[in-house]
């Protein structure tokens, strides 16, 4: 998995951020959000729900189930949200009830993955929101289930807890039952003893009667034992029967409180769904409606092709779907109107796929301005619009007349007498150049053209006023271009020639390189440019990371491809999260000869003592950093 990080704010405005990603990209990105109230971190409400929501590149739109934890938002890449290749304006929406909150515009780039057009990966996004809507209602049947369910077993543990104590009842009993049988016992062995003193033969008989007295006298001591052992377990079951039911109740409660929580997931799908910003809801326009009264941000339709016909500066003149969006990621999205500047872009597509695209503004006086429609090419479109390409179409010259034909120049030839338009070349043998007029000594292809749009293409001459123009390239790229006229008199006038310069005569060079922070442990961003011209260059930087360095070590950006020619301070920017003196400030970028840029300070203070510059910038053991630069320097020889 891989983990991109952006910073959303929860302000409207500014530059969008962009996420890049690949198309057909699923589960294997995880897209975390830090958000931003302006500079301030903001934290989503308890108990709110976030989604990623956006319009893809084909026009389809998708809405993505996020996880939130305090300021930070992470959902996983889902398939619908890189299936299409391009841009697509996405938003995060962040709703508690009947409140919803979406965030500044970011962009999701998508770039075009190796796979064949023709495929049609996403056919809707609306299944994301089904699928989640019954997600939800199956997780409430699940929970209801499992309160049934605790309900019931707490029913069972009442029953075993009354069973037990029923049991501990009839042990006490048996317990009481015990205890007279005892006494009886001893009141036989009275008689006994009794019935011994008054006659001798009954002794016998009343001393088997008194043994076997004493045997039922310790048989009800082992019941009255055993009844408090039962006494004692009987309690002990009811102990475990209470904490069941206290469980079960605890269980009971678990359930009903999750089967609030999937009520309040799904009523928040029902109602993400029914306050989807336009993205499934749909403002039917009426006949003899007139588009350039639709302004306000928002969908838009006309389902019927006999509607379609009545409205007026509708392009197709066909019934049609309608997109009206911020031009410029402006907070207000109503209907324009008054003073202040707003941009508004009007996207049309009607029922044959065909799109046109327009803008709207206001101007200072807060008059509405409604700019032209733009067809929006498809591929049967461009190659209707191939076929009507011809020679003839476009006023050519006959055919082959110099597209691929070139005209030999012979030996000695002067430029001066090749005006008609056309294709020409030379080439020689090196030593023998010998073609008049021309501003270079060597082969050359040369392009003469009507410079005015006349329809005569022969050389020129007489007296009207006829315009070419040679544009001559030499085999190493060069290129010179001249005029060639006639004048009221009917004479030929040539101007001087004069030389095309591109990057290589002027000494250009410019590309991209990867910043490097000393003492860096990891980067979020790294970015670098450079242009050269001539000997003189402009490099800039940008670098967002985390220290893991020494408070005693310098910080230097180094990885430029470009080497300063000598050490000057030479450039401005920003810094953040180094460590210094309390009077050391940042100030900017010293350029060193070694090909790093090193970062410089100044001594802070408002008393009349000098104020001296510092290298004293040092790295830091832990924590972000932020660099950033714009550095002008002479290259080294």
């Amino acid at each position: 998995m891989i983990t991109q990080t952006c910073k959303i704010n929860m302000v409207p405005g500014g530059m969008p951020p962009i996420i890049h990603v690949s198309q057909y990209d699923a589960g294997s990105r995880v897209l975390t959000f830090e958000l931003y109230s302006g500079a301030i971190p903001w934290t989503a409400p308890s108990g709110a729900t976030v989604t990623i929501d956006g319009t893809k590149s084909d026009q389809k739109a998708f809405s993505v189930a996020a996880t939130v934890s305090g300021s930070t938002v992470t959902a996983t890449l889902t398939q619908q949200m890189a299936a299409a290749a391009g841009r697509a304006e996405c938003q995060l929406t962040v709703t508690k009830g009947e409140n919803v909150l979406g965030s500044a515009n970011f962009i999701l780039d998508v770039e075009r993955a190796a796979l064949s057009e023709d495929a049609d990966i996403s056919a809707t996004d609306i299944s994301s929101v089904e699928t989640a809507k019954t997600q939800a209602i199956s997780a409430m049947q699940q929970a209801q289930a499992a309160a049934e369910t605790a309900q019931g077993e707490a029913a069972t543990a009442t029953k075993k807890a009354q069973a037990a104590a029923d049991s501990a009842s009839a042990a006490a009993s048996s317990k009481t039952a015990a205890a007279t049988s005892a006494t009886n016992a001893a009141s036989s062995a009275s008689a006994a003893a009794a019935s011994a003193e008054t006659a001798q033969t009954a002794a016998e008989t009343a001393q088997g009667e008194a043994a076997t007295a004493t045997k039922k006298a310790q048989a009800a001591a082992d019941s009255a034992s055993a009844a408090a052992s039962s006494k004692t377990a009987a309690a002990t079951s009811a102990t475990n029967a209470a904490s069941s039911a206290s469980a079960a109740a605890a269980s009971a409660e678990t359930a009903q409180t999750a089967a609030e929580t999937a009520q309040a997931a799904a009523a928040t799908v029902e109602n993400k769904a029914d306050k989807s910003h336009g993205l499934w809801n749909f403002t039917d326009i009426p006949s003899g409606a007139d588009l350039n009264d639709y302004t306000a941000c928002g969908y838009y339709r006309a389902s019927e092709y006999q509607i379609g016909t009545t409205i007026a500066n509708n392009p197709s003149g066909q019934a049609f779907t309608l997109r009206v969006s911020n031009g410029i990621g402006e907070a207000d999205s109503g209907v324009i109107t008054g003073s202040t500047w707003r941009y508004r872009i009007q996207r049309l597509t009607d029922y044959n796929g065909r799109e046109y695209i327009r803008r709207v503004s206001t101007a200072d006086s807060g008059a509405v301005n409604v700019f032209p429609w733009k067809k929006m090419l498809n591929n049967e479109d461009w190659t209707a619009l191939k076929a009507e390409i011809t020679p003839a179409s476009i006023g050519a010259m006959p055919e082959n007349a110099g597209l691929w034909s070139f005209t030999d120049l012979p030996p000695g030839a002067n430029l001066n007498n090749y005006t008609a338009c056309g294709f020409y070349k030379y080439s020689y043998d090196e030593g023998s150049f010998s073609i008049q007029n021309s501003p270079v000594s060597a082969a050359f292809t040369m392009q003469v053209i009507n410079a005015c749009g006349y329809d005569d293409h022969d050389a020129i001459a007489g007296h009207a006023l006829k315009y070419r123009l040679q544009k001559l390239t030499t085999w190493q790229g060069d290129e010179y271009v001249r005029q060639a006229y006639t004048d009221s008199s009917g004479s030929v006038t040539y101007g001087a020639w004069k030389t095309i310069l591109n990057n290589g005569a002027l000494g250009i060079t410019s590309g991209s390189w990867t910043p490097t922070v000393s003492g860096a442990a990891n980067y979020t961003i790294q970015t670098g440019r450079y242009i050269k011209i001539g000997d003189m260059a402009v490099v800039t930087f940008s670098v967002y990371g985390t220290f893991a360095g020494s408070t005693t070590g310098r910080i230097k950006v180094s990885g430029c491809p470009l080497t300063p020619g000598e050490n000057i301070t030479a450039g401005g920017g920003d810094l953040s999260g180094y460590t210094a003196a309390s009077n050391i400030v940042f100030t900017g970028w010293q350029c060193n000869k070694n090909g790093s840029f090193y970062a410089m300070g100044q001594e802070t203070g408002t008393t009349g003592t000098s104020k001296l510059g510092s290298t004293a910038i040092y790295q830091k053991t832990s924590g972000e950093f932020q660099a950033s630069g714009t550095i002008a320097f002479q290259v080294a020889s």
